[in-house]
């Protein structure tokens, strides 16, 4: 998952983390919206494991970020949030389980016989970003007050709530179909969980990707 502070890069939190599983497959109806917790090996890398029924090869791996217990039992689409209330542990720190992702599906490998039943799948999951992220620089806070939150509240548009996604129609050019929004809210509000004075402070709001108008309040 995406983070951001000094740089950008791509992160998984150890002990944190999970992602939600789904196999299509006639064979595997118990198989949808499993939970795979994250892993790391000797070298460090990550992976996910979880626990699955039988499956056959060339049945279709869908997935999606993090993993939330009412996105659904359809193999074919999930339902993620955009939180309209969403919190930022520091000044500078970005929450990426804010940002729900959807996997490009990929074909799984014969199972074959391990014997003590484990299937490593060799190929990498590649998400895509649901959300949008808005950026704040924030500076010239006095040094005896402390920045709280930052609110947007849209005047036009529903830049948070409940969509609900056909995770089989994500592409690996990266397309996909739009959602449909099942509950929506129209406000926005950062938390800084932090209680320090912060002078300077960048401050992180995913929305749902769209066009807005409204006003902000710091």
């Amino acid at each position: 998952k995406t983070t951001f502070g000094d740089k950008y890069e791509v992160k998984w939190e150890d002990n944190s983390d999970k992602i939600g599983v789904f196999i299509s497959s006639s064979s595997a109806s118990s198989s949808t919206n499993v939970s795979a917790s994250l892993k790391r090996g000797e070298d460090g890398k990550a992976y996910f494991e979880a626990r699955v029924s039988e499956y056959s090869a060339d049945d279709k791996l869908y997935a999606y970020y993090p993993y939330a217990e009412n996105a659904g039992k359809d193999a074919s689409k999930v339902t993620l949030k955009i939180p309209y209330i969403q919190t930022q542990t520091a000044p500078d720190k970005f929450n990426g389980s804010n940002n729900p992702m959807v996997a490009v599906p990929i074909e799984l490998p014969a199972p074959g016989s391990p014997a003590d039943g484990t299937v490593i799948i060799p190929e990498q999951l590649k998400f895509r970003h649901i959300g949008a992220v808005l950026e704040f620089d924030i500076t010239g806070v006095p040094s005896d007050e402390t920045l709280k939150s930052v609110q947007f509240v849209s005047s036009y548009g529903t830049p948070a709530g409940d969509m609900t996604y056909n995770i089989a129609n994500i592409s690996e050019s990266g397309d996909m179909s739009e959602p449909t929004l099942t509950a929506g809210n129209s406000g926005i509000t950062v938390t800084l969980s932090s209680a320090d004075p912060a002078t300077d402070a960048t401050v992180y709001m995913t929305l749902l990707q769209g066009t807005y108008t409204g006003e902000f309040i710091i």
